[in-house]
C-alpha cells in the first residue's frame, strides 16, 4: 500500500506526467496546485480527477485545463437558497 503523498509530491507527479506525455502546458499551474490540494494526499484520487478533467476538456474541445473547469466539475451544486441569493 502506498503511503499518503504530500501536495508537493502530487504536484511533482503531475508535472512529470505532463512532461512525459509531451504537453506540459496542458494544465495551468493554478490547476495543478488546486488538484494537489484537493486529492486528499492520494495518488489514485488525483489521477481520477485529472482523467475526468481531461475527458471533459476533450468533449468540450478545450485547449487547456484550468481551475474554471475544475470548479465546474467538482463544486457541489448550489441549493435553492443559494440560487435566490445570487439573483
Amino acid at each position: 500500500m502506498l503511503e499518503p503523498l504530500s501536495p508537493e509530491q502530487l504536484q511533482d507527479y503531475l508535472y512529470f506526467a505532463l512532461e512525459t506525455a509531451g504537453n506540459r502546458q496542458l494544465m495551468t499551474d493554478e490547476l495543478i496546485l488546486t488538484l494537489s490540494a484537493h486529492a486528499a494526499n492520494n495518488l489514485r484520487v488525483l489521477n481520477q480527477m485529472a482523467a475526468e478533467l481531461l475527458a471533459t476538456a476533450a468533449q468540450e474541445n478545450l485547449p487547456r485545463l484550468d481551475e474554471a473547469l475544475f470548479f465546474k466539475l467538482f463544486s457541489p451544486p448550489m441549493t435553492k437558497s443559494q440560487h435566490r441569493r445570487r439573483k
